[in-house]
């Protein structure tokens, strides 16, 4: 089964829901972007509630939103109370809470999926300590709603050798805002940020381009004999998830780059190296292990590297992912904790048919997706997940 698509894709939702964050707290910066993918739309949401006075919010399962919207509102005197969805509350929360006792803000969890903060001014006169291993959300966050002050701090970051690496995207924006960011190696492991705001007041329009990581889970059905034109990127983005493409060429993907346009052909699956780095785009991990699941030829063999941290997300990916090497007979080893050696020893299934769980996780959900086109049997009950990123990717696969 193909499909031609040509035309724009949403904004990337880790870029607009780090601006809508921005935008609150500076009243010259305006943002246009095209999404309504539920993070973002629950974010919005979460904005307007506020603006109408109340106090107890909704929040879903959605990391980032709820990661940025917590630091953002315990800078607000008042008691707030924070629902979170049943995903997200499984999801680890210690590092918010240290980052709040140091800042001297009051917050507990009630119950798993309800946080109550007393907000209030934050007491950045001391640095402050902010462990990555977890999630860089945490730091982010915490980056976002100290803008507010409009002053300069400072922040020490450990965990950086088990860090996704998404903290770039932050740091990247500001600097585009025209924050001055003083970075030092402490070690491997730890850095120290100085962030100094503007002197000039935050004026600029900004233009959220194309999801990297969609366009990443879109380009794999090129090898389904998809042809692809997407006319709204941006090759300035700090997403690190750009780096997609160029892992995908590896494989044989072929495609052109013109002004704000990629384009993609038809490509046949040819592997051209055998190591590959996810550590600093995780969320592509689970594509591209559905698809050596079903391009790895006899014989061949690739390392993959990945965070430890694709454990912690909607689902653990890392062991979802291996599911599709299992459906595959493709053999698998763990040379350390993040290093997975990938090996096809024998012919694969000539049919596979079986239910797949994709524990509502909207990166597993695209993968299988991808190997239901492929001719693979995958019987799925999820068919929502994927809006929580890229609500448009259902109705463009069905051409």
């Amino acid at each position: 089964m193909s499909f031609n698509f040509s035309g724009k894709i949403h904004s990337s939702k880790s870029l607009v829901n780090r601006l809508l964050i921005l935008r609150q707290n500076f009243s010259e910066l305006h943002v246009q972007y095209e999404s309504s993918s539920d993070d973002v739309k629950n974010l919005e949401q979460l904005f307007e509630d506020y603006n109408q006075g109340k106090t107890e919010f909704f929040i879903g399962d959605g990391g980032t939103t709820f990661r940025f919207f917590c630091f953002w509102i315990s800078m607000k005197e008042g008691v707030w109370k924070l629902h979170l969805g049943e995903q997200l509350a499984r999801r680890p929360h210690d590092g918010i809470l240290d980052v709040f006792k140091q800042v001297g803000i009051q917050a507990q969890f009630q119950t798993p999926n309800l946080l109550e903060i007393t907000g209030g001014r934050w007491n950045l006169h001391k640095v402050i300590n902010i462990d990555l291993a977890q999630s860089t959300q945490f730091l982010t966050g915490f980056l976002l709603a100290a803008t507010t002050l409009k002053r300069s701090f400072r922040v020490h970051v450990h965990g950086l050798s088990q860090s996704s690496g998404y903290e770039d995207i932050t740091t990247r924006l500001l600097q585009r805002l025209n924050f001055q960011i003083e970075k030092e190696e402490l070690s491997e492991d730890e850095e120290q940020y100085k962030i100094i705001p503007p002197v000039d007041p935050i004026a600029e329009e900004m233009t959220v381009g194309a999801d990297w990581s969609s366009i990443f889970y879109l380009s794999l059905f090129a090898f389904l004999d998809a042809e692809i034109k997407i006319t709204n990127i941006d090759m300035e983005s700090p997403e690190p998830d750009r780096e997609g493409l160029q892992i995908l060429s590896e494989c044989g993907l072929n495609f052109g780059l013109g002004h704000n346009e990629l384009t993609i052909k038809p490509s046949d699956f040819e592997l051209r190296k055998t190591h590959f780095d996810f550590r600093k785009n995780p969320d592509l991990f689970p594509g591209f292990c559905a698809l050596l699941a079903w391009g790895l030829k006899t014989d061949q063999e690739v390392t993959l590297q990945f965070p430890w941290q694709l454990k912690l997300k909607e689902s653990d990916r890392l062991t979802k992912s291996l599911e599709f090497f299992k459906l595959s007979q493709l053999e698998f080893t763990f040379l350390d904790s993040e290093t997975l050696n990938v090996r096809q020893g024998s012919d694969r299934p000539q049919e596979i048919q079986t239910d797949f769980d994709t524990a509502m996780d909207h990166r597993m959900f695209m993968s299988a997706m991808f190997l239901k086109h492929a001719g693979w049997g995958l019987k799925l009950q999820d068919f929502s997940s994927y809006r929580k990123s890229f609500p448009e990717f259902m109705e463009i696969i069905h051409g």
